[in-house]
């Protein structure tokens, strides 16, 4: 919904239309019977005031419009004033959705690499797929600078979809070549995991692909977890195809100890922004103590994200961690580069100082 204000006065120009906001969010949100269901209705509204945001209808049609897309990006059910910072922010986002379209055509995505190091070997346990967007104009692009415009412009099936051919045919050049890369983690976001056919595209792009499915781990953020129940039928086929199971960013959402213990996962990956302050936070190293434990009663591996220094390192070892990854051990690596990385065992010595170091202690 869109509003336009034209009154003059400053103060009843800001306060008349919240008003109206209000009032209307109010009546729209009553429910609606419709035996046997009752609807319920969600509401976005944008409000645009003249002259300040437009001397037009044109003008003040299109601001409200980005107004209201802004209210509903931060939840729905409410309402944004127009601001000139925003309509900047939406220029660039339309400018990026309509790039979008075309990345996929002209190859202009790469993946990128990150190695999963086991803290009682230093064995390369697997590496996590990484994307990013080579941007004709922008450069390289992170997944935080354009997934969330992709998911707007309706384009993160088509991404998916290369994403586990691409992640799948590398896998494979891999072990052609007698590499022994461990599991390829691809990240599922948590719109496929909601999809009617997400069991389909997964499978079915792996199946396709000639890798086996018990090579390939699915990394699902914590959110995507939520929306499923525990004991959904989609969590156990994915297994009994073959496909390990992670929680991604783990610690942020709000997974609960029954949820855990009934979802077949095998892996909690901590959020590094816990891994971050463990040096100087004592609230950052309870927790990771206690995610530690968690996963030690619940008989699941527990890997730390963006480790960076050999202190992070010790503290992790001397908890008993199982994995971490960071830029200590690697950062973003090349499907060129891992063939280096995977050709030499470079982190065994420190991970034996490090547990050496915990034996002494």
């Amino acid at each position: 919904m869109k509003f336009i204000s034209s009154t003059c006065e400053r103060p009843r120009r800001l306060e008349s239309p919240a008003r109206v906001a209000r009032k209307a969010l109010s009546l729209l949100s009553q429910p609606i019977l419709f035996e046997p269901h009752v609807l319920h209705i969600t509401t976005s509204i944008g409000i645009a005031v003249f002259p300040d945001d437009g001397k037009d209808a044109k003008s003040l049609l299109k601001n409200a419009d980005a107004a209201m897309y802004m209210a509903k990006r931060e939840g729905r059910n409410g309402f944004h004033y127009f601001t000139h910072v925003m309509a900047e922010k939406e220029e660039n986002r339309y400018s990026l959705e309509i790039d979008l379209h075309s990345a996929l055509l002209n190859d202009e995505f790469l993946l990128y690499y990150q190695p999963k190091v086991d803290l009682h070997s230093g064995a390369i346990t697997g590496l996590e797929t990484l994307l990013r967007w080579q941007h004709p104009q922008r450069g390289l692009l992170s997944p935080d600078e354009f997934l969330p415009v992709a998911h707007d412009a309706g384009v993160m099936r088509e991404m998916t979809h290369w994403v586990i051919t691409e992640a799948c045919r590398q896998l494979q050049t891999w072990l052609d070549a007698g590499l022994r890369p461990g599991r390829t983690a691809i990240n599922i976001d948590s719109h496929t995991i909601n999809s009617s056919d997400a069991y389909d595209q997964i499978g079915r792009n792996v199946l396709l692909s000639g890798v086996s499915p018990s090579l390939v781990e699915l990394e699902i953020p914590e959110s995507g977890f939520l929306d499923k129940r525990f004991d959904d039928e989609f969590w156990h086929l994915l297994v009994d195809m073959g496909f390990e199971l992670s929680i991604d960013d783990f610690g942020i959402g709000e997974s609960s100890l029954l949820r855990l213990k009934h979802l077949p996962v095998k892996t909690l990956k901590i959020d590094k922004s816990f891994v971050r302050d463990i040096e100087t936070d004592d609230n950052d190293r309870t927790i990771i103590r206690t995610v530690v434990a968690m996963g030690q009663s619940l008989g699941v591996r527990v890997l730390a994200e963006g480790v960076e220094t050999s202190s992070q390192l010790q503290f992790l070892c001397d908890l008993g961690c199982d994995e971490a990854q960071g830029f200590l051990f690697a950062r973003l690596q090349s499907a060129h580069q891992v063939v280096n990385l995977l050709s030499q065992n470079r982190y065994a010595e420190w991970i034996g100082a490090c547990q050496a170091a915990v034996r002494y202690t």
